[in-house]
Order: C-alpha cells, then structure tokens, then sequence
C-alpha cells in the first residue's frame, strides 16, 4: 500500500510537469547567496518571495544544489532553497525581464528561464563577475528530466530533477557530416 507521502510526492511532480508543458513561461532562482549566512539568505529569500507576489505570479519551493562561481577557482558545491515560478502564458517577454531583473537584484550568477510550450529551459547569465554562462548570455540546457541528478539539480519532496539535452552519439557518417559543417 502506498503510504500519503509518496501520493502527494507524485501530485508535486504532476503539477511541475503540467506547468513545463503548459503554454505559461517558468523560471527558477534564489535569493541564496554563499557570501551570505544562512539566516541572511533566508531573510533574502522572503524579499524575493515578496517580489514574486507583488509581480502578480505564483510560485512553489524547491532546493536546489549549483555550483555557485562556476568555472572559477572559487568555484562551490551550494545547498539552496529555490523557487520554481509560474509566469502568465500571455506575458512571456515580460517574465523572462522580470526573471533576468530579479536575478541581478538578488546577485545571482544566472537563472533558469524556460518559454511556454515544449521548449528547452535555459541559463540566463545574471552576474558579471560570474564566468558560465556570463552576463546576460543564454545557455540552453534541455528539458526537465525527473528522478535525476547532476551537477546542477533541484529536489521537491525527496525527489530530484534537472533540466538536461540528450546528444545521440554520432556514427562515423555523422561525424563526418559535423565535419564538414565546421
């Protein structure tokens, strides 16, 4: 018999997978900061949760784990609390500005951003200092991916998730067509 955690893990990940696949953008980031202590980043956390609210959209918790300074020597394995925000599907210009603006204000290095409908989420870079992706530079990184990890991953109720792309590997044919592209 299964007990009411696992149904209610199940109801979390049905109502993210609706919001990835409905025609409404979604994002996610922090206020978390390494620099910070953890009760400062919680105080900064519930500013960003006001923010949130007060641009008239909703939002769910998740943790997520980020290599904060990525790239760099000062590179770090970080713990964080995140949002996974719902934007409105009419206003997909507008929730990736406010995404990007939201980012810069809470110092992050990026934040992910995905448009409405099946398209891949991205990395919004959001910092200048940090090195990947780099200020205001998009980095695609794929489709939402249930019940795994990676380097950069996010949890809901016990449960993993990321944003990957899956690369057939080339034949022989195929690495020579890329050849030839190059």
């Amino acid at each position: 018999m299964k007990k009411f955690k696992h149904y209610l893990e199940e109801a979390s990940f049905s109502r993210i997978n609706t919001h990835l696949k409905g025609d409404r953008p979604v994002g996610m980031m922090t206020a978390f900061r390494g620099v910070f202590t953890h009760q400062d980043n919680k105080k900064r956390n519930k500013k960003l949760e006001s923010d949130i609210r007060k641009a008239g959209l909703g939002y769910f918790k998740v943790s997520g784990r980020y290599i904060e300074s990525y790239g760099s020597d000062e590179a770090e394995d970080v713990g964080e609390d995140s949002y996974f925000i719902i934007g409105n599907s009419e206003q997909d210009d507008e929730f990736k500005s406010l995404m990007k603006k939201l980012g810069a204000k809470y110092e992050q290095d990026s934040v992910l951003y995905k448009p409405g409908g099946n398209n891949d989420a991205m990395l919004i870079g959001t910092n200048h200092t940090a090195n990947w992706p780099g200020f205001d530079k998009e980095e695609k990184v794929g489709k939402w991916k249930p019940n795994k990890s990676g380097e950069f991953y996010s949890k809901m109720r016990g449960r993993n998730f990321v944003f990957e792309s899956v690369e057939e590997p080339l034949g022989m044919m195929g690495r020579w067509a890329k050849s030839l592209a190059n």
